[in-house]
């Protein structure tokens, strides 16, 4: 039995949305003081955020958090993450879990091998290799963590 980090996964998309939205707000110029995740994991808050150019930070927010719930505060932004997405976010890892678990598990060389989602909350997997030889060497397979991440590069000069 697998379970599957899904407060990672939001906790990463929401980091994703708080880089994206700082970036876009530089590369407009828009001044802020910064652009954190919130504590509490719940979403993102801007401090410092040029108020003259609110309408130019909205549209910035409904670009790259559509539905995410906005309360602008002067220079205060809290963006809030809906349960709809959090739940979206949640589904989508533990698909993507159990495709690359799929992927893996062929590599064992395993025939028919069980796959499946268990449990009330959907996060957690069920893994049952019939007639393997070396349950440690699977057990090494699957529990690898695998994580991609996007990261920009910035070249000196020339």
């Amino acid at each position: 039995m697998l379970q599957v980090e899904t407060s990672a996964a939001v906790k990463s998309e929401i980091d994703l949305a708080t880089n994206r939205i700082g970036q876009m707000m530089k590369e407009k110029g828009i001044t802020f003081t910064a652009v954190t995740a919130a504590e509490d994991g719940s979403g993102i808050n801007i401090q410092g955020a040029d108020s003259a150019r609110a309408a130019e930070i909205r549209e910035i927010l409904d670009t790259i958090v559509p539905r995410w719930s906005v309360t602008p505060l002067e220079a205060e932004w809290t963006i809030r993450i809906p349960d709809s997405i959090k739940q979206q976010v949640e589904a989508t890892s533990v698909d993507t879990t159990l495709t690359v678990l799929r992927q893996r598990v062929d590599e064992l060389g395993v025939k028919e091998p069980i796959i499946q989602k268990q449990g009330s909350s959907g996060d957690r997997i069920v893994v049952e290799l019939p007639g393997l030889e070396d349950p440690e060497r699977a057990k090494g397979v699957l529990q690898d963590q695998a994580v991609l991440e996007w990261k920009a590069v910035a070249y000196p000069p020339g």
